[in-house]
This record gives structure tokens, sequence and C-alpha cells, in this order.
């Protein structure tokens, strides 16, 4: 008796629990998209900047360059940058890898952090890429950090 009165009670607050989720979720749907998100949104579905996007990833993932050594992805990533207006620093931090790419001035002032290198001994092959996640020590990608970390910093001596 006892067990069945447990097993309806777990049932019971496994239901709520969906419900609740399931709300809040349909809230989160529900709510406008702004503007210029939806603007950046519809930009990045049309086809010719999948397709190009989609080039440059396959590209990455082709070239299996390990840490410090992306140098072929490195390359691709500046002069794409460049090609769309950007200000690229290459060579940063005695790292010949390492740039930084700039585009306009004052606020709000948005860093994007890739970690695009292969990790040793993995496959490349694209069916085995649930084998090929980035390890735990990679900070998702694209990590956003506000201008407040950078202030008074200067880049080229980090």
């Amino acid at each position: 008796m006892m067990v069945k009165v447990l097993r309806k009670s777990i049932q019971c607050c496994v239901i709520s629990a969906i419900l609740i989720l399931g709300l809040s979720a349909q809230t989160i749907i529900a709510q406008e998209v702004a503007p210029e998100k939806q603007l950046v949104l519809d930009w990045l579905s049309q086809p010719q900047v999948v397709e190009k996007f989609g080039r440059i990833s396959d590209a990455i993932w082709s070239f299996a360059e390990l840490g410090m050594q992306e140098f072929k992805s490195s390359e691709l990533l500046a002069e794409t940058l460049e090609d769309a207006g950007f200000t690229v620093e290459r060579g940063l931090a005695d790292m010949p890898t390492c740039f930084v790419a700039s585009y306009g001035s004052g606020k709000p002032v948005i860093v994007i952090l890739g970690e695009f290198d292969a990790l040793p001994m993995l496959s490349q092959n694209p069916d085995m890429a649930a084998v090929t996640t980035p390890c735990a020590r990679q900070p998702p990608l694209p990590q956003l950090l506000s201008r407040s970390r950078w202030t008074n910093m200067d880049l080229q001596e980090q």
C-alpha cells in the first residue's frame, strides 16, 4: 500500500513538473523577438549565408590542426573577417595563430573567443562527430564577454 502511495506521489510530481516546464517553455517561445535580433536571424537564415559559413566550418574540420598549429584555420578566419571589412591584427601574444579582428568603434564592444583546434587521437570522420566533441577545458563557442572585462587591458601584453 505504501509503495502505491509513493508511486502516485512521484507520478503527480512528475506530471506537475512537466506541466510547469511546458507552460514556461510556451511563455518563452511566445515572447516577441526584438527587431534587431530578428534582422540577424533572418540574415543568418539566407541560403547563401548558410552555405558560406558551412564551407568555412567544413574547411576548418578538414584541416584538423592541433592546438597552437592552426595555421590554415586561423588564416581562413582572418581572411574571411578582412573580406567582411574587419581590421585584423595577426600574431598577437607571440602566437602566430592568434588574431584580433575589429570593426567600428565605440560601444558596445563584443568579444568572441573561438577555440577550433583538433584534439589528438580523435577521428575527423564526419560520421564520428559525437566522438570528437570539444573537451571540457574549452569554453563554449561563441563566448561573449562584456567590455568591462577588457577595460584598461592591453591585449598585446597578454
